[in-house]
């Protein structure tokens, strides 16, 4: 009876959201958007000189080891479990698993006739796709394993980085798409992580294929020999390469904005009473699951549970919730370094540019203070006030905190900061003596208030502790070493290079060491030069005017705004004002080449001549989706895409007259990566993965219910094709407060019942050093995941099978969930220390099942093993393949009436009409089938996903 409480407990129930509210929250929401986009365009030249700019390739060449060495050793933590998770002798046959994780992913396919066309390929690879959908005996399985670690070590050394790279992303998520049963927040930090990490150019530093680059460079002669840098040309006037060339920085920065996504939600949504008390931590130690020693642990939270670890739970809550300051502090640091520099003040030169910028800051940080006070009476559960005076008591609370914070607090200390950017406090003058020991000078200014309130030696040293802590005392596997592994990207190659050069220097200074040959080798020295200076960067193109960048932007929130609103616009009427507008556009065309011919150095004409390629080219793709009829929300954006690339690709063949660039004219900034195109191409990656991340995690109450579903599908299926859908609820609302176990009785055909014991309830090392995923995935099995019971007792029965040779047979197998209560911190407190072993069991049946065929195994087993094969054998494989071909009867049929990867059926639109009449009647029939197929697809993701 312990599970009855969590199956009649309720989901919260939250206070209607009356119309209006939702249509003000939806246009707030809109407002911040804009405000934030403008603000940002008037810093489009940091953006450029940021996000969009190289850097020193030492941190990607950490994180391609780091990344490597760490996935290997995670899939080798489970390698007890190979056969079972993954092979068709395990849990899932390969129909099964065909059926629950692989339908999208094999929609174009069939057994005979394999994949229908390329588009069936990439339906694979953008769905879960996996080799062992295809072969998946336990002997491909361990090849599999050994091949993928082989990939891994290939990446770690730098051999055909790019190359191996995608292999090894691909290959890992094949795995995690064979089976669920395993998987916890660890290979959601690998999966999302390693999709980043294949943007990086990790081959450029302390790697074969650098190592490779600079022996042909230097057969050459085209090498700098003298450090990184070196001349830009040699004798003859040839330009030298560096050693480490500089590689562009977004996928870098998109690894950061992850952390700070994944720290601020897995923060926000532990709302529950233990975590307000600061009880979490006693909890997490003391579940029976998690921590490394046995009595010790217990010892030690009696003495501390109320004092120590409540102080420690509370500051690690308030880490996580506002890790998003650190991502302030990067913005704060940039200009700080740069603000000096010619590039970033000619930016700020305009004044109506400058202020309309703060302002509309200003305006965005007053929309988020509307939208949370006016969100948070609904975003409260009725249920956990109980009462409505005590439910409405709590609403007043944390209305008044917010507005406490938000609307008093931040204001003053915004102020402050500007304040001391203007007028320095000096503390302590430089050359002050205390006697006669030398005090260090010390200012509060900007620089200050920035490295000690949002930079990196507060936020990520907290980080360092905290995780730190769960690596000696709680056994969670990898997760700590994988989240500590993510930090490596928050530091610049050059500062990896001076912490290389100083401990080369303290190593060189070692008397034992002193002299040794290898050690004073300049092929040492080398590994830590300085990379390619920004200077040294040739220009590429040159960059899309800020006012068509603003253009852009606008176009984009409009089609955002249609998209969420169901605003399509009628092709017909668009059809007709495209005819019109081309007309009028051809003839100012013509004007503009006889203008360019007579001044061709005029800035004016130069500006028009460029808004009017870029106005026909859009006319030019309306023009086209016009012609089809249908014109719904999911053109609009495809629309919009193919005009921002064309606007990127003009800038690239359109070449304008334009000065040289003169010596020193970057002012030491950052340089711009690629040309204009490129970047157009990695911004618009940028906005679009960081998009996606935003919504996925963005909060589901009903409060933002009028704009949120829409807005997610406006990334038609991203998270699942890149293997980045992710949730970070760990230990939300509240952590566990007692231990839960799993026991497997099987029943055999003479009526003995035999404990498997493969659980950790008899099973519990101390100190426990190695993590066993088998934990895990008991938990689950008799948590939220009980529909694996089916598949986990089927296996146990042909399990039973082998390990008796046959001459036994299971009947059934019975699911025991086994239940202890941690005592509360101040009952140890109180009380002392307990041992848990010996904690009151509770135990309960959750499932029993009858064992498939009366514990027979597959004819396909018996034939691997030896075992002798009956007519009947043959009988139930017959029928079992006849019932797998039935599955894939109609499968091409159903491929050819697809969905396409942008959500429309690609046989909707319609013969074009000759009224408007007849046009919009048939848009109107094609939306309407367009949303029937919309809702059996829905249903069917929705299967697949739960899957």
């Amino acid at each position: 009876m312990s599970g009855l409480p969590l199956l009649l407990a309720k989901s919260p129930k939250y206070p209607k959201v009356p119309p209006e509210l939702t249509t003000e929250i939806g246009w707030l929401s809109l407002a911040i958007v804009l405000f934030v986009l403008y603000w940002v365009w008037t810093r489009a030249e940091s953006v450029r000189r940021s996000v969009l700019a190289l850097e020193d390739p030492r941190t990607y060449a950490v994180l391609r080891v780091g990344f490597a060495l760490m996935t290997i050793q995670c899939f080798w933590n489970l390698r007890p479990y190979w056969r079972m998770l993954w092979s068709d002798e395990g849990i899932f046959s390969l129909e099964e698993a065909r059926q629950r994780f692989a339908r999208t992913a094999l929609q174009g396919w069939t057994p005979d006739e394999g994949f229908f066309d390329y588009l069936a390929v990439l339906r694979f690879f953008w769905a879960k796709h996996s080799v062992f959908h295809f072969w998946d005996s336990p002997t491909f399985v361990e090849w599999y394993l050994y091949a993928f670690f082989a990939v891994l070590l290939l990446y770690a050394f730098g051999v055909f980085s790019r190359t191996t790279g995608v292999i090894a992303f691909l290959m890992m998520s094949g795995i995690y798409n064979r089976n669920s049963l395993y998987l916890e927040g660890t290979d959601t930090v690998y999966r999302v992580f390693w999709f980043l990490l294949i943007f990086c150019k990790t081959g450029h530093a302390w790697s074969f294929d650098n190592w490779w680059r600079c022996r042909r460079l230097r057969r050459r002669g085209l090498l700098a020999e003298d450090g990184s840098r070196g001349p830009p040309v040699d004798a003859s006037g040839t330009a030298l390469q560096p050693v480490y060339r500089l590689v562009p920085a977004w996928p870098r920065y998109l690894m950061m904005a992850q952390l700070i996504a994944l720290y601020t939600t897995t923060g926000t949504v532990k709302t529950g009473s233990v975590w307000a008390r600061g009880d979490a931590l006693y909890y997490a130690l003391n579940m029976d699951h998690f921590y490394r020693f046995e009595i010790w642990t217990q010892i030690i939270s009696s003495m501390t549970a109320t004092t120590v670890f409540r102080v420690m739970t509370w500051v690690t809550h308030w880490w996580e919730m506002c890790f998003v300051v650190v991502g302030l502090g990067l913005i704060f640091k940039f200009r700080l370094d740069h603000q000096d520099e010619p590039w970033y003040r000619e930016q700020l030169a305009n004044p109506w540019t400058r202020w309309s910028g703060r302002i509309a800051l200003i305006l965005a940080y007053v929309a988020v203070y509307l939208l949370v006070t006016k969100a948070i009476p609904y975003c409260i559960p009725e249920s956990e006030g109980g009462r409505e005076a005590v439910r409405a008591a709590r609403v007043a609370a944390k209305v008044h905190n917010f507005r406490l914070v938000f609307g008093g607090f931040m204001p003053v200390v915004i102020a402050a900061y500007f304040a001391v950017g203007r007028w320095p406090l000096r503390i302590i003058k430089p050359g002050a003596r205390l006697s006669v020991i030398p005090i260090p000078a010390w200012s509060i200014n900007q620089r200050w208030l920035r490295d000690w309130f949002t930079g990196r030696r507060v936020w990520l040293t907290l980080g360092l502790f905290f995780h730190g802590t769960l690596i000696l005392f709680m056994n969670i596997g990898m997760f700590p070493f994988i989240m500590l592994m993510t930090y490596a990207a928050w530091f610049t190659g050059d500062e990896y290079a001076r912490v290389g050069q100083r401990l080369l220097a303290w190593l060189r200074r070692r008397p034992r060491l002193a002299g040794r040959p290898r050690l004073s080798s300049p092929a040492l020295d080398a590994w830590f030069a300085p990379a390619q200076a920004p200077e040294d960067v040739p220009a590429r193109g040159r960059s899309i005017p800020n006012l068509v960048v603003l253009a852009l932007g606008l176009l984009a929130v409009g089609v955002l705004f249609m998209r969420v609103y169901d605003k399509v616009p009628d092709s017909a009427a668009l059809r007709r004002a495209a005819d019109l507008t081309l007309m009028g556009v051809a003839a100012l065309w013509i004007g503009f080449v006889v203008a360019r011919r007579r001044d061709s150095e005029s800035g004016l004409v130069k500006g028009l001549g460029i808004a009017l390629a870029l106005l026909s080219m859009a006319l030019l793709i309306a023009r086209v989706y016009a012609a089809a009829e249908v014109f719904d929300k999911q053109d609009l954006v495809e629309l919009w895409a193919l005009v921002t690339l064309g606007t990127g690709l003009i800038f690239v063949v359109v070449r304008w007259r334009r000065r040289r660039r003169a010596p020193g004219e970057l002012g030491g900034g950052p340089a711009p990566a690629y040309t204009a195109f490129g970047r157009t191409l990695a911004l618009l990656m940028v906005l679009w993965h960081g998009g996606s991340v935003l919504m996925t995690l963005f909060p589901s109450y009903s409060v933002f219910s009028s704009w949120r579903g829409s807005a997610r599908s406006f990334f038609s299926g991203w998270p699942q094709g890149t293997a980045t859908s992710q949730s970070w609820k760990m230990f939300a609302p509240n952590p566990p407060r007692s231990n839960t176990f799993m026991k497997t009785v099987i029943v055999d055909d003479e009526g003995w019942r035999w404990d498997l014991q493969n659980n950790s309830f008899e099973l519990r090392p101390n100190p426990w050093i190695w993590n066993d995923r088998m934990r895990k995935m008991q938990r689950r099995m008799v948590g939220k995941g009980k529909w694996y019971l089916k598949y986990w007792a089927a296996y146990q029965c042909r399990e039973w099978y082998l390990r008796t040779g046959g001459k036994s047979r299971a009947v059934r197998v019975e699911i025991i969930k086994l239940n202890t209560k941690i005592p509360s911190p101040d009952q140890v407190t109180r009380q002392g220390w307990y041992d848990p072993r010996k904690l009151k069991v509770n135990t309960s049946v959750v499932q029993t099942h009858k064992c498939p065929n009366v514990g027979d195994i597959p004819m396909f087993m018996k034939e691997r093993y030896g075992f002798p094969v009956t007519e009947e054998d043959r009988e139930q494989a017959e029928k079992a393949a006849e019932r797998e071909a039935r599955g894939f009867k109609n499968r091409r049929r159903t491929w050819e009436n697809r969905r396409n990867f942008f959500g429309k059926n690609s046989r909707a639109r319609p013969k074009r009409s000759t009224t408007s009449t007849r046009s919009s009647e048939a848009a109107a029939e094609a939306r309407e089938r367009r949303a029937a197929a919309r809702t059996r697809a829905g249903a069917a993701v929705a299967v697949d996903d739960e899957s």
